[in-house]
């Protein structure tokens, strides 16, 4: 058996812990802080049970895409704290409502990324929002091969390898499972980020008390602004202007897997897929413009079968998911791996790592009147210029 073959194109999914039947595999972070498989060797019996179910070493249930909308949740307070058109949100809620069960990722209270369950809306809330960091799996396949039995509906929403490892776990895939993978771009390690909270709460002399990526406002319809609540003040910034954030868009801290991505194209793991709906200008220009939309993309019979459950909760329009693949580019192919990566991690544990970023890739924004205007003026406005300029050539 290949262990380093294993290993080198291992996601960390966890499914294989699981599948071994002497519990020889576990999970352990490597010197990039990811969580890659360890195999204790003297209890292994050479099965290859891990190696012949890995996600990544066979071929993995997947999808056409059957329907492609445009889409925003209607109930504007539940969808507020989502990143883009509160989706995930509003068909969890259904599912909550009709006897069922959810699985999603969390920030815990020490602001790791971990996938729990929720039997209730409250719950919910701290699954929505992008978290940019890599989710720990744990004992979640495991909750949710449980919950079938126990639940009319179950839905786990995840990347989409976390989505494969699942089905490398479960012996059949039943029809009241509905999967959600996420438009992924790559995880950057779990290690960097606690060190990056860490840096804020140092930086500031104050404990963090809640983190969010997309902080969405009036005056940004994508809501790339961190929100950073301290315990004595609340702060937001552009997502350019931070070292974590930055170098997440900019590619260059994710797993080395992620760059060779098999789930990155149009045949889908999911049952449904969302994600931000990039090019809305010239996809769908008309369709609340001011408003941050996502794209969702119905890919199974179940998948259609549950749409017409949930879609009065939603304003949609159909897309043309051809053309929306030219601006999301993650629906073609995996980012390319840039050359900053080679040494990226290498001294991420020192103490002025971000603070080096900042002064090596963050350059001060110079703010002209017209800057200034174009940054800070309501998207709405910005929409309603834009067609009375139309309507006078």
């Amino acid at each position: 058996m290949n262990f380093e073959k294993l290993k080198n194109n291992c996601t960390g999914c966890g499914a294989c812990i699981l599948i071994c039947p002497t519990k020889s595999i576990t999970l352990k972070q490597n010197q990039e802080g990811f969580y890659y498989i360890d195999i204790h060797l003297p209890t292994c019996i050479h099965c290859k049970l891990c190696e012949k179910r890995c996600p990544q070493n066979h071929f993995v249930p997947n999808h056409t895409i059957q329907n492609s909308y445009a889409a925003i949740g209607k109930n504007n307070i539940r969808t507020s704290k989502s990143s883009s058109g509160g989706i995930f949100i509003t068909i969890a809620d259904w599912i909550i409502e009709n006897n069922g069960i959810v699985f999603g990722t969390i920030f815990n209270k020490h602001f790791e990324a971990v996938q729990v369950s929720a039997i209730t809306k409250k719950d919910l809330i701290p699954m929505q929002g992008s978290k940019y960091v890599q989710s720990l799996t744990n004992h979640v396949y495991e909750d949710i091969a449980d919950s079938l039995n126990k639940y009319k509906h179950v839905l786990y929403i995840g990347t989409p390898c976390q989505i494969a490892g699942l089905y490398a776990v479960l012996s059949e895939i039943p029809d009241h499972l509905y999967t959600v993978d996420l438009i992924c771009h790559g995880v950057p390690s779990p290690q960097l980020f606690q060190n990056y909270i860490h840096w804020l709460e140092k930086q500031k002399s104050q404990t963090i008390k809640a983190y969010s990526f997309r902080n969405k406002s009036i005056w940004n319809r994508t809501g790339y602004i961190c929100k950073i609540v301290f315990q004595q003040k609340t702060i937001k910034w552009d997502a350019l202007q931070d070292p974590y954030y930055l170098s997440f868009l900019q590619g260059i801290n994710f797993r080395e897997c992620c760059y060779k991505c098999k789930y990155a194209n149009l045949n889908r793991v999911g049952d449904i897929t969302i994600g931000d709906l990039d090019g809305i200008d010239q996809v769908c220009p008309d369709f609340y413009p001011w408003k941050a939309v996502s794209t969702v993309l119905l890919n199974s019979k179940k998948a259609r079968k549950l749409w017409k459950e949930v879609r009065p909760f939603f304003h949609y329009q159909k897309i043309d998911i051809d053309e929306e693949s030219k601006y999301n580019h993650q629906l073609i192919a995996p980012m390319k791996r840039p050359k900053e990566r080679d040494h990226y991690y290498d001294h991420y544990n020192d103490e002025h790592f971000f603070q080096e970023l900042i002064q090596k890739n963050i350059k001060k924004e110079v703010f002209t009147p017209k800057k200034y205007i174009k940054k800070w003026l309501p998207v709405r406005l910005k929409y309603n210029i834009k067609v009375f300029i139309k309507k006078l050539r």
